[in-house]
Parts: C-alpha cells; sequence; structure tokens
C-alpha cells in the first residue's frame, strides 16, 4: 500500500480512472481539471499531463501496482513498520 497524495493510500489491486474535469454541460474545463491535478503528487500530475489523460473525459485506468511502482517509491522506514 502507498499514496500518491497526501494521506491517501492505495492497495495493489485497485484500478484508478482519472479523467478531465468538466462544466454542468459535460464540456473539458481547465478549473476542475486544474483543482483534481492539485490533489496529486508533482510525478503523478506531470505523468497524467503527459499523456494527455487529463483532456479529454475518456477514462484512462491505472492499476494500484502501477501506480505505486511509478509514483510512490517506499522508503525503508515504511517498509520497516509494515511487515
Amino acid at each position: 500500500m502507498a499514496g500518491t497524495s497526501a494521506g491517501t493510500c492505495i492497495e495493489p489491486g485497485a484500478r484508478l480512472l482519472f479523467h478531465a474535469g468538466h462544466d454542468r454541460q459535460r464540456n473539458v474545463a481547465a478549473k476542475p481539471t486544474n483543482h483534481m491535478l492539485a490533489a496529486y503528487k508533482p510525478s503523478l500530475r506531470q505523468y497524467l499531463v503527459s499523456n494527455h489523460y487529463m483532456d479529454t473525459l475518456a477514462f484512462h485506468t491505472m492499476s494500484g501496482q502501477e501506480l505505486i511502482s511509478k509514483f510512490a517509491p517506499l522508503s525503508k522506514d515504511f517498509l520497516d513498520t509494515h511487515r
């Protein structure tokens, strides 16, 4: 289990879906998209933007295991206390 933002934990078997934010008419909108992006760690935020995950309302799925391995390297202290 590891976090991708402050206070968030992700299990390896989780599946998370990312998409752009939208207005009430379901038009992609910068303000709600940026609001969501602000909740993520910088490395995840950069990945989502670079890969255009936040450009459309289409869902882009990432597994918990992928998120953990790419964006939440665990510290030795964490591993020692959670064995």
